[in-house]
């Protein structure tokens, strides 16, 4: 989004995680892992890309603020994007409709959004720790985001092995109501 935008606002609760990417977004030398996507972009939109030199864009952009998604406020943003939270934040639909609902509310009327969503996790473990999620699909996440956006769009994302087995992703996009 650099090319189109002046500030990009990246919310994030877990401290550890704000620190990381404070410092990356500061970051101007070194391996930067977004390269190969930044190529593509420019490759594929080459007038809007192409003059843009992304980590220094990013660095004036980016304004990292600590906070959950209920922590969001009510109709401030002008685009949005989320990537595996509702549903990876517990076990419980309900939750997980909130939470898409109140991202989607954090946008201003008519504002752009896309958003990622495991299918089918019932949650995972890493070392012990168990992480809840909710087993949505395309009917779940439509329901979810019908009273808050509209000309919502479900694209299955395809990859040659699922995330893990049973779980796959969905990308929603569409407007705020």
């Amino acid at each position: 989004m650099l090319p189109y935008l002046d500030r990009v606002t990246l919310w994030e609760p877990g401290a550890g995680n704000v620190a990381w990417l404070r410092r990356e977004t500061l970051r101007l030398r070194g391996d930067w892992p977004w390269t190969p996507f930044w190529e593509q972009l420019a490759d594929a939109q080459p007038t809007a890309y192409k003059p843009v030199t992304p980590r220094l864009a990013l660095a004036h952009a980016a304004t990292v603020h600590q906070g959950t998604v209920w922590d969001l406020p009510a109709a401030r943003f002008d685009v949005g994007t989320m990537f595996f939270v509702a549903e990876s934040m517990t076990s419980e639909y309900g939750i997980f409709e909130a939470a898409t609902g109140r991202f989607v509310r954090a946008l201003r009327p008519g504002a752009p959004f896309a958003a990622g969503f495991m299918t089918g996790s019932v949650g995972y473990e890493i070392a012990g720790q168990e992480f809840p999620a909710v087993p949505v699909e395309e009917p779940e996440i439509a329901d979810a985001l019908a009273s808050v956006a509209r000309d919502v769009e479900l694209h299955p994302i395809i990859t040659g092995e699922p995330v893990r087995p049973g779980v796959g992703m969905i990308l929603a996009t569409g407007r705020a109501r």
